[in-house]
């Protein structure tokens, strides 16, 4: 059972995206982050995801999700958000601002909505389609003066 499997179980549901939040898969265990006003809804008819029966409870324990990552180090010529986007997706620049300009780009949460912003360390960016990167910092910079950057995609 993947995120993916159980993200279209609960789209399939008709329901808006905004009533839940994350979604984390343990080993023996599935814990969704919903709305209060919705538990009970999810609760009764989210019974399947893929081909698997799942049974859903109320849990108000705190859940320690030790995230995991890959981390790569790309070449960006300059720390603006355009750029480290660029560098997250491995896409062209122009196609970087056409995301960033449609709306697909959150940095910390908040949509994105200039390409020439700069990108702070440790700034969390979610790219729809491509996934969730940490950048860290900027390591270093190279001979020709462009930057190293240190960036983390999550798992």
């Amino acid at each position: 059972m993947t995120h993916r499997d159980v993200l279209g179980a609960m789209m399939k549901l008709g329901v808006s995206r905004d009533v839940f939040g994350d979604i984390l898969i343990k080993e023996d265990a599935l814990y969704v982050y919903v709305a209060k006003h919705m538990a009970d809804f999810f609760m009764m008819e989210l019974t399947r995801v893929r081909h698997s029966s799942v049974k859903l409870e109320c849990c108000d324990e705190e859940v320690i999700h030790e995230a995991k990552y890959e981390e790569f180090h790309p070449i960006i010529s300059s720390a603006r958000c355009d750029a480290v986007v660029s560098a997250c997706a491995h896409i062209s620049r122009a196609k970087a601002k056409e995301l960033i300009q449609r709306g697909l780009v959150k940095i910390n949460h908040v949509i994105l909505e200039q390409c020439d912003r700069i990108c702070n360390n440790m700034s969390t960016i979610s790219i729809r389609g491509y996934g969730r990167f940490v950048f860290v910092e900027i390591s270093h910079t190279t001979k020709k003066g462009n930057f190293v950057a240190v960036i983390r995609k999550m798992r």
